[in-house]
């Protein structure tokens, strides 16, 4: 009766800790692409490429009022995951947008079959706030793995 009890505990804790569930999207249709916050927010970005390809991020001021509350300081991870064929050369490039700045490299490659190529096929990155304030926005994107 106690493990009982300490279940119906533990799930209920788990549960209230559980608040942002994002639905994971649709992949994106191959092309170059502009990022947008609620992608972003949304955690999870991916694309069969078929060729090299190029991600823009958003303007920083579009990051900014995108993000309701945001304070300098905040930040927001978010994966790119490249789906395309493995071996391929399909690059995901992303670059900074206006009054972005990224640091480390933008390149997700697809996934390396082989057990010790160095392409795991995904981005983690994540969204600095620089600067909230209006007409003075600025975001950093760091490179995380």
């Amino acid at each position: 009766m106690n493990e009982l009890i300490l279940t119906k505990l533990e799930v209920a804790r788990l549960d209230k800790n559980l608040t942002h569930r994002p639905t994971v999207p649709a992949a994106l249709t191959a092309g170059a692409h502009t990022v947008t916050i609620a992608e972003i927010r949304n955690e999870i970005l991916r694309m069969d490429p078929t060729a090299d390809r190029a991600f823009t991020m958003p303007t920083a001021a579009l990051a900014v009022a995108g993000t309701p509350g945001c304070k300098v300081g905040d930040t927001l991870d978010f994966v790119i995951i490249n789906i395309g064929t493995a071996n391929a050369d399909e690059i995901i490039t992303l670059s900074a947008g206006t009054g972005g700045t990224l640091v480390g490299s933008g390149a997700v490659c697809t996934a390396n079959a082989v057990n010790d190529a160095m392409s795991t096929g995904s981005g983690l990155f994540r969204l600095y706030f620089d600067n909230v304030t209006s007409g003075s926005e600025a975001i950093t994107v760091y490179r995380i793995a």
